[in-house]
């Protein structure tokens, strides 16, 4: 519990900060299952901060069920259950994207994972946590989304947006705006008709004009902008 009560100190001190709760699990038999009852479990985490004092405004949870583990689960054929175990874990971030910023340094003590074990794919969660990004949203809806879309695409995820109990649901991972449009247009012709490109700022999501303000820092966000504008 002492990463949380950090985390409530924090956050009481500085209000606007957002709280980031990524939560993850090993892989189960479908990606709807394990984003849904993965966001459960943070559920009850962000559900202790807020019993101890954060607004509900500042926790932005997000599961992405077992896409990104950092552990192999099977070594020499044999289940890995510390594999396992280090691969259903909640990674905690703070972001602060207020201009002038705080002044505030945070340090993330990440799980130690023995190199013979090591899964590289959970790097890519890591990118998506640092710098801009960009996903896919392909609908909103306050229950389980079961779709092959999640599987068939890729890097889906799950995460609230708003107060109302209103999940998100996103795939796929880019680094620049045009291969994310081109992944949203072979989604509406996948009967995806609300797919939207929304992009991140470490992890954070900018969507609209609120992305404007950090076209200093990344230029490509030029590029959803102008996009926005078409008819």
């Amino acid at each position: 519990m002492q990463p949380l009560r950090k985390l409530i100190a924090l956050g009481k001190q500085f209000p606007t900060l957002k709280i980031l709760l990524t939560a993850n699990c090993s892989q189960g038999e479908k990606t709807a299952f394990d984003l849904y009852f993965t966001m459960k479990r943070v559920e009850k985490v962000a559900k202790y901060l807020i019993d101890n004092g954060l607004q509900s405004e500042q926790i932005v949870l997000k599961s992405v069920g077992s896409e990104y583990p950092i552990a192999q689960t099977v070594l020499n054929g044999v289940a890995n259950a510390a594999g396992e175990k280090l691969n259903r874990r909640i990674d905690l971030a703070v972001r602060d994207l207020a201009t002038p910023p705080l002044p505030l340094k945070v340090t993330y003590n990440e799980p130690t994972v023995s190199q013979f074990m090591v899964n590289e794919t959970g790097d890519r969660l890591k990118k998506h946590a640092v710098g801009l990004s960009y996903k896919i949203q392909i609908v909103t809806t306050k229950r389980i989304y079961d779709n092959e879309i999640l599987s068939k695409y890729g890097d889906a995820m799950m995460e609230t947006v708003g107060t109302d109990g209103t999940y998100a649901y996103s795939v796929g991972l880019f680094f620049d705006y045009n291969s994310a449009e081109k992944t949203r247009r072979d989604l509406v012709k996948d009967n995806m008709r609300e797919a939207a490109v929304v992009p991140y700022v470490d992890g954070q999501r900018v969507a609209g004009d609120e992305a404007r303000r950090f076209t200093t820092l990344y230029a490509d966000l030029v590029n959803y902008l102008a996009a926005r504008k078409r008819p």
